[in-house]
């Protein structure tokens, strides 16, 4: 299988690496991608010998020494070697730029495996348009992987019910949240993942982020989209039937189970540990409520106004979070920039790909400008 890894220094893009490692013989890595990290990339060049990597720009590009593989740069890269045909293009691209490898992979023809859920978060509408003109997209989040492979053969669905662990400050109160730093924030009771992700499922505007995206993937109105808190991550997802029966897709929680999916071959060696029923003593299950709802309900009621309401959003969550890693705000004003945002820029009809630019760009500036008038007080 002929494979291009975009974000591969990444958590998912080291996980489908180990599936490869682990199985040479049914892998030719034709493409690989990252944005900062090139000291791993270059690890990763020398041991997969890819013909084509991308990466940020000029200083990124010039360390990489090895003259046999094709060096790309910025956006432009990134959509390029998206456009290199292969048998499956990972997406693993962190944030808002994924948009374009999904564009450019789908238009290429080529199949997709979709870790990057910005893309159909801030672009859905506009992306299963575009895939409905040929193409396919295998999701590689944990939770529409089972949703996924659950749906198959199953025409009467009549809800989705989406888990989530709840992250690392489930049980803390709003003053113990006031208080929480950084590292606090990416200590994942469950996962081990980048930074971006990891604030995202603390402050659960993940899961927020993933009801966009069931919706999107499976053509589910919003009504049918439920969410359950579940602490142990174990069911990852779950369907119910027409009939009265729920499906539920089980394992510990490992990536790889998702990407071996959605690599599609038979007998792959994953290594991943099997799940122990009788050393399961509960599977808890209970509605969100408080900020952890609040996020939720911002996710239903965007794909409620439609067009590039998702797009701000996405915009105005990115720019929150990465200001948190940075130290100019607190975990407990993401949401409010989040908030902020949706109130000052209206969505607007999706006409092509610009649209959704255009309304990423405003809102990314609405929330600088919320996010300075936080640090002014």
């Amino acid at each position: 299988m002929r494979v291009t890894i975009l974000g591969s220094t990444g958590s998912i893009g080291r996980n489908a690496l180990k599936i490869i490692r682990d199985n040479r013989n049914h892998f030719n890595v034709v493409g690989l991608s990252c944005w900062e990290d090139v000291d791993r990339l270059i690890k990763q060049i020398k041991e997969f010998r890819p013909k084509v990597v991308a990466v940020k720009g000029d200083e990124e590009a010039e360390k990489i020494k090895d003259k046999r593989v094709k060096v790309l740069k910025g956006i432009e890269g990134l959509k390029e070697i998206a456009h290199e045909n292969v048998d499956l293009l990972l997406n693993a691209v962190s944030g808002f730029n994924g948009i374009f490898a999904t564009v450019s992979a789908i238009e290429s023809g080529n199949k997709i495996a979709l870790a990057n859920k910005e893309s159909l978060v801030a672009g859905g509408e506009f992306i299963m348009k575009v895939k409905n003109r040929g193409g396919e997209i295998i999701p590689v989040d944990s939770e529409h992987s089972a949703v996924y492979r659950l749906m198959k053969g199953e025409k009467k669905i009549i809800r989705i019910i989406l888990t989530a662990s709840g992250g690392p400050f489930l049980f803390y109160s709003r003053k113990k949240l006031e208080k929480v730093t950084v590292e606090d924030a990416l200590k994942h009771p469950k996962w081990k993942m980048g930074k971006k992700i990891s604030v995202d499922s603390a402050s659960f505007m993940n899961k927020a982020l993933e009801v966009i995206e069931a919706h999107h993937l499976f053509d589910m109105p919003p009504e049918m989209i439920d969410v359950l808190i579940h602490p142990e991550a174990i069911v990852h997802s779950m369907v119910e039937l027409e009939d009265g029966s729920v499906l539920a897709h089980l394992s510990t929680p490992d990536m790889r189970v998702p990407i071996s999916f959605a690599f599609g071959l038979d007998n792959l060696k994953t290594n991943v540990k099997r799940l122990d029923f009788s050393s399961i003593r509960n599977l808890n299950f209970f509605k969100p409520s408080g900020d952890l709802l609040e996020a939720l309900n911002l996710a239903y009621s965007s794909i409620k106004k439609g067009g590039t309401s998702g797009a701000i959003l996405n915009a105005g969550n990115e720019v929150a979070v990465q200001a948190f890693l940075e130290g100019r705000l607190k975990f407990v004003y993401i949401l409010k920039v989040v908030k902020e945002v949706l109130k000052r820029v209206k969505p607007q009809p999706i006409s092509d790909l610009s649209s959704i630019l255009s309304a990423d760009r405003m809102a990314r500036e609405e929330a600088e400008k919320i996010i300075k008038n936080l640090e002014a007080r």
